[in-house]
């Protein structure tokens, strides 16, 4: 137990140098910050595995608080996180820096398919199953756990089917294509065999007068 007071002194709500801190022994408590869509995927009881940075030491956890008040702003939402860890067995420094890893949920027993194979993976998830004759048919299927490397599927598709998965070297492209225009009128540029000369249009007899010869209009492009 640390106490940052003494006898006498007076203490304002929010004071953050008169504090009391009390340390258990061989037990821990890690705090952190997740964004609004990180805490909504957390409860309190689910499993935690943390990496001590500076020894590559593992230890297991589990959640235990998830507040539900934005500490941040309207624009980057905050949210205080507890993670307790019991007796790793071994000392750990007070303010060590870790990794950590939690569980939000886990499925065994169960068929997956890589999530690369799956579109809209959330939504109206769909795979390309391959058939006996090598051509591939959409399937719609219904997932359940989704990872980032396979994704749970509760029904569609059955065990052994032969999936499409996706070419992740591929650029991505969008169906809008690139157009090119010359000058202020789209249909002529300097390779088209309308530009050139000016000509006189059919029966057209310059104006008299006003001194000068007659100039026609040019075009820029």
């Amino acid at each position: 137990m640390a106490v940052g007071l003494a006898a006498g002194d007076s203490v304002t709500a929010g004071d953050t140098a008169a504090v009391i801190t009390l340390v258990a022994d061989n037990a821990y408590v890690v705090n952190l910050s997740v964004s609004l869509t990180e805490a909504q995927l957390l409860a309190v009881g689910q499993d935690a595995e943390l990496t001590i940075t500076s020894t590559g030491e593992v230890v297991a956890g589990s959640v235990a608080s998830v507040s539900n008040v934005n500490s941040g702003n309207a624009y980057q939402q905050s949210y205080a996180v507890s993670i307790a860890i019991p007796d790793p067995g071994f000392d750990i420094r007070i303010g060590a820096a870790t990794r950590m890893t939690i569980t939000v949920a886990a499925s065994t027993g169960v068929l997956v398919v890589p999530t690369s194979a799956i579109t809209d993976a959330a939504g109206d998830a769909t795979v390309q199953v391959v058939g006996a004759d090598g051509a591939a048919t959409e399937t719609p299927i219904v997932t359940g756990a989704i990872g980032t490397e396979y994704t749970e599927v509760t029904s569609g598709i059955e065990e052994g089917a032969d999936v499409v998965l996706a070419d992740l070297t591929q650029e991505v492209t969008t169906e809008d294509e690139e157009s090119e225009t010359s000058g202020l009128l789209g249909g002529l540029d300097s390779e088209s065999e309308d530009s050139g000369e000016f000509e006189m249009p059919e029966g057209f007899s310059p104006p008299s007068g006003g001194g000068g010869d007659f100039q026609p209009p040019t075009m820029n492009g």
